[in-house]
């Protein structure tokens, strides 16, 4: 296995042969997984991924994140164990608290205080897994355990991914102070730093994977430019300084550039897996080839 791992996250499609174009392509360009997010308004995720699952029998297929307060621990564990078992055992379960409370009021799911949505996750991931362990559970899972991801940026999120996680998922936003919720900047790398020593810490030896969400990837442009562009688009939340400091954007003005900016976060913060969002499927799959090109793995 290589040292650093790949995934991309979907979006949205217009049919299935735009779907099956997209996981092909991700297969074809070399990602390691395939995730699909859970969003009002996107694909729901486990149809998704049990349709890639029929396209590629190589990708993993995670979600990337469920949001906690849409599940309960007996539907989840069937929907995970249906899945690792059309894939012939490739499903990945990524868990978050949440923090879209639109989509909550949208689904008449109530919209919990950050401080009860965290228990409620925690509560989630343990009875999903005592379910999937079950022996007597049906439908059987073929992972013994189906590997668990937790997305979080906050102290408290990452203190839980450190203690239960086998992929800690770094996902590098951040709520802006004062703004509704789901309004977001991005960490700084001194930020990230932090986060990324809390988990090392608490995780007291504990082995884990650690994945970090790309919020954007492009490969050409001065760095500089790039950043500015993406930067124009959000001027209260974001800043040029802030873009190119931050490990959540890659910036390169080449393929090989990036592999090696990619290889620095690896050794600087643990980063073992970058996925990022199928927009940006194409600009990644060229950092994969030119990583992969002078990897020893």
């Amino acid at each position: 296995m290589s040292e650093i791992e790949f995934g991309v996250n979907l979006h949205a499609v217009s049919s299935w042969p735009d779907f099956r174009r997209v996981a092909q392509r991700a297969d074809e360009v070399g990602f390691d997984v395939l995730a699909a997010p859970d969003h009002l308004g996107g694909l729901a995720p486990f149809a998704a991924l049990t349709a890639a699952g029929a396209v590629s029998d190589r990708l993993r297929l995670r979600t990337y994140v469920l949001n906690a307060g849409f599940w309960n621990a007996a539907l989840l564990a069937r929907e995970v164990a249906t899945l690792d078992l059309l894939s012939a055992g490739r499903a990945e379960l990524g868990l978050g608290a949440g923090h879209m409370k639109s989509e909550h009021e949208d689904a008449r799911i109530p919209w919990q205080p950050y401080e009860q949505r965290m228990q409620a996750l925690e509560r989630l991931l343990v009875q999903t897994r005592q379910r999937l362990a079950d022996e007597t559970h049906q439908p059987r899972p073929i992972q013994q355990p189906v590997p668990l991801l937790i997305g979080a940026m906050s102290t408290a999120g990452l203190s839980l991914a450190a203690q239960h996680a086998d992929i800690v998922g770094f996902a590098g936003l951040r709520q802006v102070p004062g703004s509704p919720p789901g309004i977001f900047t991005v960490s700084s790398s001194a930020e990230t730093q932090r986060r990324v020593d809390q988990v090392r810490q608490q995780a007291n030896g504990r082995s884990y994977r650690s994945d970090v969400l790309l919020q954007v990837v492009a490969i050409g442009p001065r760095p500089i430019d790039a950043a500015a562009r993406m930067a124009a688009g959000a001027p209260d939340r974001l800043s040029v300084e802030q873009l190119l400091d931050t490990p959540f954007a890659l910036f390169a003005r080449d393929a090989d550039e990036a592999a090696g900016e990619l290889r620095r976060r690896h050794q600087v913060y643990g980063f073992d897996c970058f996925t990022t969002h199928q927009p940006y499927l194409e600009a990644l799959g060229q950092v994969i080839a030119a990583y992969r090109s002078t990897d020893p793995a």
